[in-house]
């Protein structure tokens, strides 16, 4: 995910890098520890073949342009080529954040439109497959909500000059979701119940952490509005 973070490059020390919305002004935000070792472990696996004139908000887009796919399989019957390319499109979320905080690219575009993306992708393969599942329908209607906190974040970014990225607990709730809901296709594909139980459960463990996402951020936007 790409966002406005105080990025410390890896294996270098730290170093601050700004947003420029349209209104001005940026303001720069601590990466984690954790995030740090995780985006070294994409760089080393996958980055190196990325060539440097591929930006993160191209792999955004390529996100968004699969979604429609992921949908469409999925409702035509063929499932199997409908996980894959949903994998396929949920790897680009890992990638274009790892790409954005080691690079140097981090947009404040791209802070708004990747979590408008995965929640899209998501969205489009619930829709099809799941709707049977209280959890799923918790889900639909929790991103719902996101997506108007997204709306309200973009208009703040835009009168203020301040972006608020992703925290820790979102990408965590991101890494379950992603986790949960590739193995709920795979057990609802393959009829394995077994599977498919062991992926609700992840699934409400990425609530949990989308909860604990959203209290952090309503807590930035506070202390900010206060600071500001």
């Amino acid at each position: 995910m790409e966002g406005n973070q105080e990025l410390d490059s890896v294996g270098a020390g730290a170093a601050y890098h700004e947003l420029s919305p349209p209104g001005g002004g940026s303001v720069p935000a601590h990466i984690s520890p954790l995030q740090q070792h995780l985006d070294a472990l994409v760089t080393r696996g996958f980055l190196w073949a990325i060539p440097r004139n591929v930006r993160p908000n191209h792999l955004t887009a390529v996100r968004l342009l699969l979604t429609p796919g992921v949908y469409l399989l999925f409702r035509s019957g063929a499932e199997g080529p409908a996980v894959a390319l949903f994998v396929v499109a949920a790897v680009t979320d890992f990638l274009d954040g790892a790409m954005a905080r080691t690079r140097d690219q981090i947009t404040g575009l791209g802070t708004m439109i990747d979590p408008v993306a995965d929640k899209l992708l998501v969205g489009a393969a619930l829709l099809a497959v799941g709707l049977d599942y209280l959890v799923v329908r918790v889900i639909l209607v929790f991103m719902v909500v996101e997506m108007l906190v997204v709306g309200v974040g973009t208009v703040f970014w835009v009168r203020t000059g301040r972006a608020v990225g992703a925290n820790v607990f979102g990408k965590i709730k991101m890494a379950l979701l992603s986790v949960g809901l590739t193995l709920f296709l795979v057990g609802r594909v393959a009829g394995w119940e077994g599977l498919t139980a062991v992926a609700v459960v992840i699934l409400w463990l990425a609530l949990a952490f989308a909860w604990l996402a959203g209290l952090r951020l309503a807590l930035t936007w506070r202390i900010r509005r206060h600071t500001g």
